[in-house]
């Protein structure tokens, strides 16, 4: 048997069989029944690997993927080819642009309805998100939306006027201005308001857009959401709010004041916090991440309260960007950032490693000493940023953390152990194309006795969905009726069937497609 993703693994006590030869660490015995149903579901003609185990260590391995420095989002061919390779040396996540200068890398109606621009013109009209969700899911990664400029408009640079850019020019009141009524601006970036009404309206919609829209696996904020510059915030959305909470008072003069800079980020956590029960209200087993600047310089310079986040629940995964260029002041910066959480939520905290950035690109000793710094103080998993260090040099840092330290295939933390995507082969979705009716799997897979399936629909149509064992004999009608366009979920309860492979069969207009599910009870 070819396996054609570059990893899979089976359920229960079984080895883990990935596209390379690993030494069997444990053997366990299994039942003739469960074995039987793995057996199945690897020889049937259908093309999906499951996976699900709890022998699988548990670590994030997660790499960033930009539109700046980089060319792999420019072509579809370009990011199916970086997946195989992620997939390849263990990559289990991966945090992918979708806002950056203003513009959207998918196709927002947001977008289009605020500004007429829904789409990165340097795009041609591809739909970016969408093709890397196919073929990261085909690799059995999750993906991760990375909303990179988050309350940043425009980026002027360092001697450029502050404008906002067509976000500045169609919103004037959006900017946020300093003390001196500039409009904000830090470190060449242009800023609006996070505390603004209409701004945190503006980002929850696309937010949920993305959530709502595309088959996604959580949602990534960094280092300008939510945030603001501590210099800024006296624009007149946020004093009048502010006004309203103080009895007609108006904010400290002082930017530093420690009251007014509470407020402040106060108010940006309670957006946080929005946005994270809106998600989880849609799906709670969506994951918010995000990965700030360092604590508590990241606070005193742009409001961010990681703490607070981690403490209260806002995030599923904190990782701290822990960009230092040796291994001495990386160290430092670990133990302080990690050491600043309470004991209890430390669970959740990964590493932001700087993989490169303009010339620079780590060194394979520092790169080394950074994984063993976070294995020794607990942390598991790394965030990198971003992907193109690992293709430098003919792929030697990547085959270097494939080949010393993803070698073992990983489940990602809070999925208790359970692996979310399951690796398919480029058969599955060899005839898909945009416009086309895609079934985007079950999760979980394998399952007991619940699982749910996921399809997209372009354009309303008639649809059935129906379950059959594998010899063709249907079990249950789960749709029989007319969908609107978008995103679907139905729940199966296959509590009164026996263990085995089943197949789910979805008709929607001319079009046809199966993919397997394996029960094990």
């Amino acid at each position: 048997m070819v396996v054609s993703s570059a990893r899979m693994a089976i359920t229960g006590h079984c080895t883990s069989i990935v596209h390379r030869s690993l030494p069997v660490s444990s053997r366990t015995t299994v039942s003739l029944a469960t074995l039987l149903v793995l057996i199945m579901a690897f020889i049937l003609p259908a093309s999906i690997a499951f996976a699900q185990s709890t022998n699988m260590p548990e670590e994030l391995r997660a790499v960033k993927i930009t539109n700046v420095a980089s060319d792999v989002l420019f072509s579809d061919e370009s990011i199916a080819e970086a997946m195989d390779y992620l997939a390849s040396i263990g990559i289990n996540a991966i945090l992918p642009v979708v806002q950056n200068g203003g513009y959207t890398q998918f196709y927002s109606e947001v977008m289009d309805e605020y500004f007429d621009r829904p789409l990165d013109p340097r795009l041609n009209g591809r739909d970016v998100l969408e093709v890397v969700l196919r073929e990261a899911h085909r690799n059995g990664i999750e993906v991760y939306p990375w909303f990179e400029y988050g309350f940043a408009a425009h980026y002027s640079g360092p001697n450029g006027p502050a404008t906002g850019g067509f976000i500045g020019a169609t919103y004037p009141h959006w900017m946020s201005v300093d003390h001196e009524g500039n409009v904000c601006k830090k470190n060449g970036f242009d800023w609006i308001s996070g505390i603004n009404p209409d701004v945190q309206e503006f980002m929850l919609k696309l937010i949920m857009e993305v959530v709502r829209k595309y088959d996604i696996d959580g949602i990534e904020f960094s280092d300008r959401m939510p945030a603001l510059p501590r210099e800024c915030g006296y624009d007149e959305g946020t004093v009048a709010l502010y006004r309203s909470e103080h009895d007609g008072a108006d904010p400290s003069p002082f930017p530093r004041n420690a009251t007014w800079t509470r407020w402040r980020a106060g108010k940006l956590n309670d957006f946080y916090r929005a946005v994270r029960d809106s998600v989880k209200t849609y799906d709670e087993e969506l994951f918010v991440a995000s990965s700030p600047n360092i604590y508590p310089w990241g606070y005193n310079e742009y409001l961010q309260d990681p703490v607070t986040w981690a403490s209260e629940g806002i995030v599923d995964h904190l990782i701290p960007q822990l960009y230092r260029y040796n291994i001495d002041d990386y160290n430092f910066e670990l133990n302080k950032t990690l050491t600043d959480l309470p004991e209890e939520v430390r669970s959740i905290y990964f590493a932001g490693i700087l993989m490169n950035v303009g010339s620079y690109t780590i060194s394979e000793e520092y790169l080394r000493a950074s994984i063993e710094s976070n294995r020794a103080m607990g942390v598991a998993g790394e965030a990198y940023f971003f992907y193109e260090g690992l293709r430098q040099n003919n792929n030697a840092l990547g085959d270097m953390l494939g080949r010393e330290y993803y070698y073992e295939p990983a489940t990602i933390p809070g999925r208790n152990g359970e692996i979310r995507r399951v690796a398919t082969s480029i058969d599955e979705y060899q005839d898909v194309n945009p416009g086309t009716v895609l079934l985007a799997g079950n999760y979980p897979n394998p399952f007991n006795p619940s699982t749910q399936i996921r399809f997209e629909l372009p354009t309303g149509s008639a649809v059935e969905l129906g379950v059959y064992t594998v010899t063709g004999q249907r079990v249950a009608t789960l749709i029989d009726e007319w969908l609107p366009a978008g995103t679907h979920r139905v729940s199966f309860d296959a509590g009164n069937l026996t263990s085995g492979v089943y197949v789910y069969r979805i008709r929607a207009g001319d079009r046809t497609q199966s993919m397997k599910m394996t029960l094990v009870k």
